[in-house]
């Protein structure tokens, strides 16, 4: 984490290679300019966020642990993933107590993720090690996204809620505090696959990204009322955020609170899909906000000087 700011002129130029870095990686991601400064595209908001929206809340949000005290408070313990173990040393980790199936994460980034299904012996010695590469990882630094650098580096250990079979992943995206689609997620040979987007009347609308999506009918949630309403709540003053629910059909849980969906680099199909959630985003001021995180602020990920 960052303990001081650097001078002005340093400042600025540290700002102008950040700026530069996530132009040319969002050229590369989605073949156009980035309009960081003015941004329409739902991607491009998510580049600015990063880079200049430096709002005290995000971190305990993105926090992993912290953030289930906002949950609680919002909507009550009923939609918590049980937790089993928080720790900072992968050393002190007791999966002599540990029930499975379990999820092993950290608290601080994104995509540091196993999970111990029970089956066999867990390679404890492994896990460990694993774990000690998350811990060295400096998320919000590698992403360019400022709420992570905020985050203490921490282990959780979740029990995996929904027995057997996973449960389904629905992603809400709420905007201004009222929910606008939600995204659906499978596992497919152990990888994430988005399924199908649907708006709020559960009609399917024909988005995707990286892969298509998967075909045939998927059925109206049973506590799809239930979802919109917690996820509201939870981002009730939130410019925008997106929250991940487990679904088990008659059971679901908040899995997380996110703040930048795929780091923006994920290429929507049609470009129609990038410009109608961009559309639903309201930045109160994009362009003096930024200029003001400019002049009074350090950034988070502008590669070092060469």
């Amino acid at each position: 984490m960052l303990s001081r700011i650097r001078p002005l002129p340093a400042r600025l130029l540290a700002w102008r290679r950040l700026v530069r870095r996530l132009r040319r990686e969002y050229r590369a991601a989605h073949g156009m300019r980035l309009r960081i400064f003015r941004p329409r595209r739902y991607t491009e908001k998510i580049q600015w966020r990063k880079a200049f929206d430096h709002d005290p809340r995000y971190p305990a949000l993105l926090d992993k642990v912290a953030v289930r005290q906002h949950v609680s408070a919002r909507v009550g313990d009923d939609l918590l993933v049980p937790v089993q173990w928080v720790g900072r040393r992968p050393g002190r980790i007791p999966f002599e107590d540990l029930v499975a199936p379990y999820v092993l994460k950290s608290t601080h980034a994104s995509g540091q993720v196993v999970i111990v299904d029970g089956t066999g012996e867990p390679d404890e010695s492994a896990l460990r090690r694993t774990a000690r590469r998350w811990l060295k990882v400096d998320h919000g630094r590698k992403g360019g996204e400022w709420g992570y650098s905020r985050v203490r580096p921490r282990l959780v250990v979740e029990s995996r809620v929904g027995g057997d079979e996973p449960p389904l992943e629905r992603r809400v995206f709420v905007f201004g505090g009222k929910a606008h689609v939600v995204n659906t997620v499978t596992v497919e040979n152990g990888q994430i696959r988005n399924a199908a987007f649907h708006d709020l009347d559960w009609n399917r609308i024909s988005w995707w990204f990286s892969r298509e999506p998967l075909p045939g009918d998927w059925p109206r949630p049973a506590l799809l009322d239930r979802m919109v309403a917690a996820a509201e709540a939870v981002a009730a003053d939130l410019e925008h955020a997106r929250v991940d629910f487990f679904d088990h059909g008659d059971q679901i849980w908040i899995g997380e609170i996110t703040l930048y969906s795929w780091s923006g680099m994920s290429k929507f199909h049609p470009p129609g899909a990038d410009e109608e959630l961009g559309a639903a985003w309201t930045i109160d001021r994009p362009l003096r906000r930024a200029l003001s995180s400019i002049v009074r602020r350090d950034p988070v990920g502008a590669p070092d000087r060469t």
